[in-house]
């Protein structure tokens, strides 16, 4: 805690005008605030008792408290009624802030400044908990302050971060193996050799897995239904346009098949960021759909795609609907990657009728793919995720959020076009579901998690919205004070565990001031 004393002024009202405040004592304490939230700092001060003539104060009706990042010059004063105490909130981690106060009569004649306190905020450090298993390594590339432990078969090490930084890890297969699986915060991502964390501001984790590329045992029957020793087999996967194809993990995808309409084409041309370059060679493109009969559940669905012919982005923009609702709006492969490089983009999908369709539409040039892999949701697969109050997100990952689905009650918000800061998904936090409402998903019995995405688009003060989230019927979050913990226009994740044994996973929200509200809703399985 630090205090700083201010010293007396003579008086404080003269009928309604207003000379300089009385303050006995004004104390700032500013500290590390508690993970996923920014310092604060708590300011205390003694009401006056007396005008500037000497008579007894009897018209004081509140204070404003004013804030800058440098002396004297300050953001405008936040009206703290007629109170002596205030936490200001939403300050940054190693930032320097000044501090003020003045008075204000019930003709809202506001008195001159008390005298100038400030400090300085520490910088907080994160955790970032790498793991990788059997056949490769995850390291932190630059970064010297790590500890690693062995849990088994599995490597954990643990890397110190500080806030607002930025941390890359290297994914090292070892000889004779392959990246299998990478998940960012139970999440499943692409899997690739080298991951960012941007503006670090939140504890993370980040796992790895690997697989044999070579002395496994495959069965099946060449059809993309068989399986793979050790691996997670999906039971569709087609080489778009092309032959039959065993990619470096050893699962086996069959030649085109399944689809209706499309012509097909090849190149030679090396593809960047894979181990499968001959899976992107081939494509199926025109406006086509793929028809797979599969079991009623959850799966992910991953597009294979890369830009072999256009070298421009704009020249080639496609849709992809998934079972008749849009999942992926104008998307174009070389605006992402560039030409000539490997872009998976993964869809959690539930099947209820027994088919699983996928329509590809062209908007500019023609729609492609290069191969397609369903696969049953395992430990860490996306299982439900949408874009609350919106039409559908592809996130910065590849990762596809549906149009707002399987709620009742609320309505659609888009309330901001403003950066949203600490997420490079920002567009998908502008717009929300707000009010009294719930989701309720139809899974398959087991253990989940629940993240829910939040950003704080309209109000500027703390208290100014408060909700509760229920997750199966249970209170999960209480007194939810998104401006509290991380300002305006800030993303604001929260995870919950959750257990399903009935088939339905609800989420309810609950308004205490103004409107509940989430942005986006993301479940894996675990």
């Amino acid at each position: 805690m630090v205090r700083t004393t201010v010293s007396k002024a003579a008086a404080f009202f003269r009928r309604n005008c207003l000379a300089p405040v009385v303050a006995a004592v004004l104390a700032v304490t500013l500290a590390g605030a508690p993970e996923a939230q920014a310092a604060t700092a708590t300011l205390t001060w003694s009401a006056p008792t007396t005008n500037s003539d000497g008579s007894s104060l009897t018209d004081l009706a509140g204070y404003k408290v004013y804030v800058g990042t440098s002396s004297g010059s300050y953001q405008p004063g936040v009206d703290v009624g007629k109170v002596t105490s205030y936490t200001v909130s939403n300050l940054t981690d190693g930032g320097t802030y000044y501090f003020a106060i003045t008075a204000y009569n019930s003709a809202r004649v506001e008195s001159s400044r008390s005298n100038e306190v400030s400090k300085a905020t520490a910088v907080t450090a994160y955790t970032i908990t790498a793991s990788a298993g059997t056949g490769g390594s995850i390291t932190a590339t630059g970064n010297t302050n790590v500890s690693s432990a062995t849990n088994g078969s599995t490597t954990i090490t643990s890397v110190t971060v500080a806030s607002g930084a930025n941390q890359t890890f290297s994914i090292t297969p070892a000889s004779g193996y392959s990246v299998a699986s990478l998940t960012v915060d139970g999440a499943a991502v692409a899997a690739a050799t080298s991951y960012t964390f941007a503006t670090v501001k939140a504890n993370h984790t980040i796992a790895a897995t690997f697989s044999a590329t070579s002395g496994g045992t495959t069965t099946g029957t060449g059809t993309g239904t068989g399986t793979t020793t050790g691996t997670a087999a999906p039971i569709f996967a087609t080489n778009s346009g092309g032959a039959q194809y065993t990619d470096a993990s050893g699962a086996i995808y069959s030649a085109d098949t399944k689809y209706s309409g499309g012509s097909v084409a090849s190149v030679t041309s090396a593809i960047r960021g894979t181990a499968d370059q001959k899976l992107y060679q081939s494509e199926r493109y025109g406006n086509f759909t793929y028809s797979v009969p599969v079991a009623n559940g959850n799966y992910t669905v991953t597009l294979k795609l890369a830009e072999t012919y256009w070298t421009a982005a704009g020249k080639r923009v496609f849709n992809v609907a998934v079972n008749g609702t849009t999942a992926i709006s104008n998307l174009d492969v070389f605006a992402k990657v560039g030409s000539n490089a490997a872009y998976d983009v993964t869809i959690p999908v539930n099947v209820s009728t027994g088919t699983l369709s996928l329509a590809f539409t062209s908007v500019v040039d023609n729609a492609k793919v290069c191969a397609i892999v369903v696969k049953p949701t395992t430990a860490g697969s996306p299982v439900f995720a949408i874009d609350a109050g919106g039409t559908n997100y592809l996130s910065a990952t590849g990762l596809v959020y549906l149009p707002d689905t399987r709620f009742t009650g609320g309505v659609n918000s888009s309330t901001t076009t403003s950066a949203i800061t600490g997420t490079t998904d920002g567009k998908m936090y502008q717009n929300n579901r707000r009010g009294n409402f719930s989701y309720n998903i139809p899974v398959a019995n087991g253990n989940y998690t629940v993240r829910l995405k939040f950003a704080e688009t309209y109000w500027s003060a703390a208290g100014s919205r408060v909700f509760d989230v229920a997750v199966n019927g249970a209170t999960a979050l209480s007194n939810v004070d998104i401006f509290s913990k991380v300002g305006k226009n800030a993303a604001y994740d929260v995870e919950i565990p959750a257990t399903v044994s009935n088939g339905n996973l609800s989420i309810g929200f609950t308004t205490k001031v103004d409107n509940a509200l989430v942005s986006a809703i993301l479940v894996t399985a675990r």
